[in-house]
């Protein structure tokens, strides 16, 4: 996993003539103080006055978890699913990405961030033309290597995965690592929680 962040924090501030004890007061007071109460950075993506996605850099049980949420500004907040060494994906149809793609608020490159979460299914076809448009507003990709990133994206995918569309419970799959499978021992969600996703999406 590399160099733990608190002792990475402790050589770059020493490099500039901080020492440890000071370092350590630091690292306390901007970043442990939060992490102790479950307060992570993220990145929001609005999508309407209430609807949001939110990308949620955090650590749980000392590995480093990106989670991907939905929620409403005055309503719940639910998982999809996360990418870490024991990854809970996938977190989107990709019908849905390219729905929300177009509702998102902010940088269009964006729906970039949700695309290794979005597995392709054996009969599905790539969004080539939407991908090929995300990825060309990527800063640092340089528009001659955009078919070359583009072909290795469209690579997502899984063909023995299946979704199906319950009445009750909305787009569900059969994934074992997915949040979105109601049979998978890994998922943390509950029924309402699945009915939340179904409105969530119906509303888009």
């Amino acid at each position: 996993m590399g160099i733990p962040f608190r002792d990475s924090f402790r050589e770059r501030l020493g490099r500039l003539g901080v020492n440890r004890d000071i370092a350590d007061e630091l690292f306390s007071r901007f970043f442990l103080c939060h992490w102790e109460e479950g307060i992570w950075p993220f990145v929001r993506l609005g999508l309407d006055e209430s609807r949001y996605l939110e990308i949620e850099f955090a650590e749980v049980e000392m590995e480093a978890q990106d989670g991907v949420w939905i929620g409403t500004e005055d309503g719940p907040r639910v998982l999809l699913g996360y990418y870490s060494s024991h990854f809970s994906f996938p977190t989107l149809r990709m019908a849905e990405l390219l729905t929300i793609a177009n509702q998102m608020k902010g940088h269009p490159a964006a729906p970039v961030l949700l695309l290794r979460g979005a597995y392709l299914a054996a009969d599905e076809k790539a969004p080539k033309d939407a991908i090929s448009r995300w990825l060309q507003h990527v800063p640092g990709i340089k528009p001659e290597y955009v078919p070359d990133v583009l072909a290795d994206l469209v690579k997502n995918v899984v063909p023995e995965l299946r979704w199906r569309n319950d009445s009750k419970l909305g787009w569900i799959n059969d994934s074992v690592y997915s949040q979105r499978n109601p049979e998978s021992t890994m998922s943390v969600l509950q029924r309402p929680d699945f009915q939340f996703i179904k409105r969530f999406f119906d509303e888009a």
